[in-house]
């Protein structure tokens, strides 16, 4: 649990210490949950392939003991929901994530594999993914699960992306991050102010960009839906701020989670 609260704070160095010492507990009942907790930090620092790669391998300590009723049901729903983050076939599992998790009637789990399927989805069926994103929200808003709900309204929002103008985008941001703040959800605002930098840079709001370019600086903050955006922007940011992009960014690495979505608050509050 402590492993789970410290990687949503993005506290990675402690994370991966509190991993190490489940490791080294005798009877290796907790290892599952070490290799799943190093997944969530790997993608958190964009290692895609290592970060699948130890969420496999919760997996499997998941399907070797399945009177494990917590590991059973959720290993396969977070393995889901990294596998279409990164790109990768999620088919299989998502169909196993969302049979385990109703037969469960866990609905947290059900909300995550909605999750899984909508972002899944999204590359190929826009209407079924906010179908099954609409799914994820409104599960996890009936029981007060609201890290999977806002990550589902994160990858509602940028699925939307195209269909809303750049006042209601800014809007609909701001109402995200306040969330994500108030829960404190280190890695959905993450991809949420991923996202916001395309905003930002469409807007010509290329100094707060900046400002949030150095907060993301060292972390992912992106799935493979969200790249290739991510990245041109970023681009446009460095050539338009110039020889103040060293500037922009030291501001960025001193803030806090709580100083950035202030900040970026306050500059969407502007875009009409």
């Amino acid at each position: 649990a402590v492993g789970h609260a410290l990687t949503s704070a993005g506290n990675v160095t402690e994370t991966r210490r509190l991993c190490q010492r489940l490791f080294e507990l005798e009877n290796g009942a907790y290892e599952g949950v070490a290799w799943q907790n190093l997944g969530f930090v790997a993608f958190d620092e964009g290692d895609y392939d290592q970060a699948v790669e130890h969420l496999l391998r919760a997996y499997e300590f998941g399907e070797a003991a399945p009177d494990e009723l917590f590991d059973h049901v959720l290993n396969p729903v977070v393995l889901a929901l990294f596998l279409s983050s990164t790109g990768r076939d999620a088919t299989e599992f998502i169909e196993q994530a969302l049979d385990r998790a109703n037969a469960a009637n866990w609905p947290t789990a059900v909300a995550y594999a909605n999750c899984a399927a909508g972002l899944d989805l999204s590359y190929t069926d826009a209407t079924a993914s906010l179908g099954a994103l609409d799914r994820a929200i409104q599960v996890a808003a009936g029981v007060g699960s609201r890290r999977v709900e806002t990550m589902a309204q994160n990858f509602k929002l940028h699925g939307q992306s195209g269909l809303l103008t750049e006042g209601e985008l800014a809007v609909a941001s701001i109402d995200l991050l306040q969330r994500l703040q108030h829960i404190g959800d280190t890695s959905t605002t993450l991809l949420a102010l991923s996202n916001v930098i395309v905003l930002l840079d469409k807007g010509g709001r290329h100094g707060t960009a900046a400002v949030v370019c150095g907060w993301l600086d060292g972390r992912s903050g992106r799935n493979v839906q969200t790249v290739g955006d991510h990245d041109s922007a970023v681009s446009s940011i460095r050539r338009s701020v110039g020889d103040q992009w060293d500037q922009f960014v030291d501001r960025g690495h001193s803030m806090t989670r709580n100083q950035i979505i202030d900040f970026v608050c306050e500059e969407l509050a502007t875009i009409d």
